[in-house]
């Protein structure tokens, strides 16, 4: 991507990045400046979009130092999450913005299947009502099984079944 991009849109690119605040030797800068070089068109649209959704400026620059690939998903897909995240699972936008690697998390392979876990310990009072459940979508599959369904297979042994019939 880099090598076919224009030099001074390169150097534009770079330039904004590190004014934004990111650090030049992390992998993360890298991954901001390939992001900031998609359209000036797209990236508007992207930037209305998560707008229109209830994001804030600061919400989106928050975003988008923590996850710069959040401004490369389609926009049915920014869509369908938000309308889980907030529509289903009763999310405030913020919340989105603040831990944006969850918009990257593939609905129906990881997360639907999880809050159907969830919702079974919350059913039975094996969790909290106020548990961040972002805790139980961001790890990997090993120690979302440790955590919330081997831990609680023999009082919920239906959260293993439904997660077994899901993944």
């Amino acid at each position: 991507m880099f090598c076919m991009a224009d030099p001074d849109r390169f150097r534009t690119s770079v330039v904004t990045i590190h004014g934004m605040g990111f650090n030049p030797l992390s992998p993360m800068f890298v991954e901001a400046v390939g992001t900031l070089l998609i359209s000036k068109t797209n990236w508007e649209e992207k930037s209305e979009l998560y707008r229109n959704l209830g994001w804030s400026e600061d919400d989106l620059l928050s975003a988008f130092k923590k996850q710069p690939m959040c401004m490369q998903l389609s926009e049915k897909m920014i869509k369908r999450k938000f309308e889980f995240f907030i529509g289903e699972l009763g999310w405030e936008p913020s919340s989105l913005s603040g831990c944006p690697v969850v918009l990257s998390l593939d609905l129906e392979k990881r997360v639907i299947p999880r809050c159907v876990v969830l919702q079974v310990l919350l059913s039975k009072g094996l969790i909290k009502k106020d548990m961040k459940w972002i805790y139980a979508l961001i790890p990997s599959e090993k120690r979302f099984l440790e955590r919330f369904v081997t831990k609680y297979e023999e009082e919920a042994p239906e959260g293993m079944r439904a997660y077994q019939g899901m993944t």
